[in-house]
């Protein structure tokens, strides 16, 4: 069962993620991931087994919010449930804001 200071502390991680996003901090943002680094999207999982190879995958990601006009992401919901003393899984809905505020 997760504490509630483990939880505060998932939590602070997320915000700490999407400042690092916010600011298109790719170095910043890489340093989050586990290796081998795992994404998962809507066209399949990819995996790749080192934070330098992840590098241009978090690029890629963040040219694309630039190209649509995104400001900022955030999330939406988010849950977290602690499978063991050192795992985690996350799911989460994330909305990308446009400078107007539209998402």
């Amino acid at each position: 069962m997760q504490s509630r200071d483990e939880a505060r502390a998932v939590i602070q991680t997320l915000r700490d993620y999407y400042a690092a996003s916010n600011k298109q901090d790719v170095q910043q943002m890489v340093s989050y991931y586990h290796e081998p680094v795992m994404f998962i999207t809507p066209r399949g999982v990819l995996t790749r087994a080192t934070h330098a190879e992840a590098i241009p995958v978090l690029t890629a990601f963040v040219e694309r919010l630039q190209s649509i006009g995104a400001a900022r992401t955030e999330w939406a919901e988010s849950h977290v449930k602690q499978l063991s003393d050192n795992q985690l899984w996350r799911a989460l809905l994330s909305c990308a804001t446009r400078p107007t505020g539209k998402r």
